[in-house]
């Protein structure tokens, strides 16, 4: 029987870098072949504009964006809500995907915090490790984190999905990552450097020819140096646990 899994991601940068590891790195197929093919039906539902679909084994993955975090916060509300009133869910899971915009040193992950809040008011109170369960259907977290990086100067503060990917640029190619930064510093009438800043100026300088959703979801994976490194920082995420449990059942 083919498992069913919505993965609710924040923004469409979120979406698109997931989408990348998956296909690239998990072995995930897109069975829309880049959305040339028409989308298929997931859950009985039309999948929303936006979204990617792979399968993997018995499993299909629908990951859709939700364009900011109030949104996001109501579709799981919404559905877990859904989930109560119907006799059986058609779907099998639900996984949130968002980045934190903590300090690295704080030890509540506030993606995790959201999802225990949620499932509290919808009547069940989370227990134990992940996956947390809301009736019949798992509840799973990814949060875009690094966790504590003390290697590499200069990098975003916050967590963030900019955060990643910046360490993994870092890490892959020294000499360039420390050109960029003396670059954003000098620059004239500086505002501010955030971690949109960053990450554009890596798309901007290295990986620049395909746009933003190319840059996440192909260029970084295609790239050997990035992917290798992209691969050890997405360890803090819990994304290589969920996607065991996906394909465990």
């Amino acid at each position: 029987m083919t498992r069913e899994v919505h993965v609710l991601c924040e923004g469409f940068h979120d979406r698109d870098f997931l989408a990348g590891w998956f296909e690239t790195v998990a072995g995930w197929t897109d069975p829309t072949n880049g959305g040339t093919r028409p989308l298929a039906l997931f859950a009985e539902e039309k999948v929303n504009k936006g979204a990617y679909l792979f399968t993997k084994q018995d499993c299909v993955i629908c990951l859709g964006p939700m364009q900011g975090r109030p949104r996001l916060r109501n579709r799981l509300r919404e559905w877990l809500e859904e989930i109560r009133t119907l006799e059986s869910p058609k779907y099998a899971g639900i996984i949130v995907v968002a980045g934190g915009d903590h300090l690295p040193s704080e030890t509540a992950d506030p993606v995790e915090s959201l999802v225990r809040q949620e499932l509290g008011q919808a009547g069940s109170p989370p227990a134990g490790p992940l996956p947390w369960k809301h009736l019949s259907v798992d509840i799973d977290v990814v949060s875009m984190r690094t966790g504590p990086v003390r290697d590499i100067p200069g990098l975003p503060q916050r967590e963030t999905l900019e955060r990643i990917v910046a360490t993994a640029f870092a890490r892959a190619y020294p000499k360039r990552f420390v050109a960029m930064m003396n670059w954003l510093g000098s620059r004239p009438d500086l505002v501010g450097s955030t971690p949109k800043t960053v990450n554009w100026s890596i798309m901007a300088g290295w990986f620049a020819e395909g746009g933003c959703t190319d840059f996440l979801r192909r260029a970084v994976w295609a790239d050997a140096a990035m992917c290798a490194q992209l691969q050890g920082v997405v360890q803090a995420t819990g994304l290589i646990a969920v996607e065991a449990r996906l394909c465990g059942g």
